[in-house]
């Protein structure tokens, strides 16, 4: 039986690889769309799903929408692109009758696991292209099992999601033969790689370095027609998803866009690690295990002649992203599947030809052994991580009596921090009020403007303001948790706890590898409160 299906495999994988390749890759990300559940940072929650879901139950999270806006105001500065997409997927799944957050969320994460293929297919395609088969296996099995790549795949994030249209608009150019003259075919798949690309550009605006790096390779390379079809397909992309569109919503085109750039440049030494110029290279060093990162980078940066159409417009953002201050690890996401595959071409490229590497094969293959090694070792523990697992259950805790509930506390004063509770797991927008500290001093007139906020005095649910007192308090960690409980009891005296949530194993090993990284416990009181 195990010899006969050894011996199918080895058959099919001899046939065709990237079958293979692909089955693994869904299969690591199917586990990791059923038990790598909430979410790994703040944009790929509250900007990407919990914005668009609030929009499914008539409200406006994040204050986007052009009903939300101040007087005189014209936007905030964000892109709406991907929120709107999942928008789409929320508003589909109300409308059949799913009402479970924690059902909609899976349905999500297997789009997200599914759409992440079309780069392991896409990179093992051009690695074939323009090396050899063996690189492309190579390539697609690192795209398909790096550890860190399941879990990316199912998250929210938009440095991830503009990933498999990189791959997918630069294989429409990379396929062509540079000797044959303009056809239909040509035209059609040169327009359609600057589309493409562009709306990676539209769900990730920074792309649009990735964009321009990949026209000036072709301006460079004197492919003029090239230059121009490829052009006006991304102009096509940009005016349908942000020149139509704003102008619909905002009445003016690429008004996002240009806020948004705006923003960010009049911000720029207000975010991430302002002093580290090199962290995105130490984090490609990292992430991609050394010594075999060290391989991939010296590849990378190998071809750079050779391959200038794909080595362009990578190295000119990784280099923009290290010149601009405002640095933080997710934004190199984005392209570090493509510095694997080129780093994976050049590297094999010049072992080739190295006399060093080939007097001493076994030394290399005991190198690529330790790598995988290393790699599997924590693909799976990282596969299976529930991110942020202690605020999503906390939410999901009211799921099923959301209809009992419609305000809680979340008490933060032990550390004196402010948070935000990811609401949509609750079912309902549920008043979510944080108070890092209460002061009997504090004034502020509070105004429900959205369902989440940050006060300062239990003063707010003494104002007319439609802030009702709340059913349930959930305590932040258990610091000085007893007088915490005791002071509250002056306003609930009946409170009677009724959970304790912990963090996931990985939060709990990522906080202690790290504190920066809060992932709280939390007890979680009803209050039993009469009024």
């Amino acid at each position: 039986m195990l010899r006969s299906l050894y011996t199918m495999f080895r058959v099919r994988w001899e046939r065709n690889p990237l079958i293979i390749i692909l089955i693994l890759a869904f299969i690591i990300r199917f586990i990791s769309v059923i038990f790598s559940q909430g979410y790994g940072m703040h944009d790929d929650h509250f900007l990407a799903v919990e914005t668009p879901w609030s929009w499914t139950v008539g409200e406006d999270y994040e204050g986007w929408l052009p009903e939300s806006q101040e007087a005189g105001k014209k936007m905030e500065a964000q892109n709406i692109a991907y929120p709107s997409i999942n928008y789409l997927q929320f508003a589909f799944l109300k409308m059949i009758g799913i009402d479970n957050p924690k059902i909609k969320m899976f349905f999500l994460r297997l789009l997200l696991a599914l759409f992440s293929l079309v780069a392991v297919k896409y990179a093992y395609q051009i690695a074939e292209k323009l090396a050899d088969k063996k690189t492309a296996i190579a390539v697609g099995l690192m795209l398909a099992l790096f550890w860190f790549m399941p879990f990316l795949s199912v998250r929210n994030l938009v440095e991830i999601v503009a990933v498999p249209f990189l791959f997918w608009g630069s294989w429409l150019y990379i396929k062509l033969d540079d000797r044959v003259e303009f056809t239909w075919q040509r035209t059609e798949n040169v327009f359609f790689a600057g589309f493409i690309i562009a709306i990676a550009m539209a769900i990730r605006y920074q792309v649009g370095i990735f964009l321009i790096g990949m026209g000036l390779a072709l301006l460079i390379q004197r492919k003029w027609m090239d230059t121009l079809l490829f052009g006006v397909g991304a102009i096509v992309a940009l005016l349908l998803t942000h020149g139509l569109t704003d102008l619909i919503l905002w009445g003016e085109p690429f008004i996002q866009m240009k806020e948004y750039v705006v923003y960010n440049i009049s911000h720029k030494g207000l975010y991430g690690n302002q002093e580290n110029v090199l962290m995105y290279i130490e984090i490609i060093l990292g992430l991609l295990i050394p010594p075999v990162s060290i391989f991939i980078f010296f590849g990378f940066f190998r071809i750079w002649k050779k391959h200038l159409l794909l080595f362009l417009p990578n190295f000119l953002f990784l280099a923009f992203h290290t010149y601009f201050p405002n640095r933080q690890e997710r934004f190199i996401f984005t392209i570090i599947p493509m510095v694997i595959m080129l780093g994976m071409i050049g590297w094999n490229e010049f072992v080739g030809q190295s006399g060093f590497w080939k007097k001493r094969p076994a030394f290399l293959r005991n190198i690529y052994r330790f790598f995988w090694i290393t790699n599997i070792l924590l693909l799976i523990p990282v596969s299976l991580t529930y991110s942020k697992k202690s605020r999503v259950e906390a939410m999901a805790y009211f799921y099923p009596i959301k209809e009992q509930v419609n305000t809680v506390l979340v008490d933060d004063t032990g550390r004196r921090g402010a948070m935000m509770m990811p609401v949509l797991y609750a079912g309902k927008p549920l008043k979510v009020i944080t108070l890092p500290e209460d002061n009997p001093e504090d004034t502020t007139n509070y105004s429900l403007i959205r369902y989440q906020f940050v006060v300062y005095s239990m003063h707010v649910f003494d104002q007319d303001n439609g802030i009702d007192w709340p059913e349930y308090i959930i305590f932040v960690e258990d610091i000085d948790l007893e007088k915490r409980v005791e002071y509250m009891k002056n306003y609930f005296p009946d409170l009677e706890r009724e959970a304790y949530i912990q963090p996931s194993l990985g939060d709990r090993i990522m906080k202690r590898l790290n504190p920066a990284n809060k992932n709280e416990e939390f007890f979680i009181y009803k209050t039993n409160f009469k009024s």
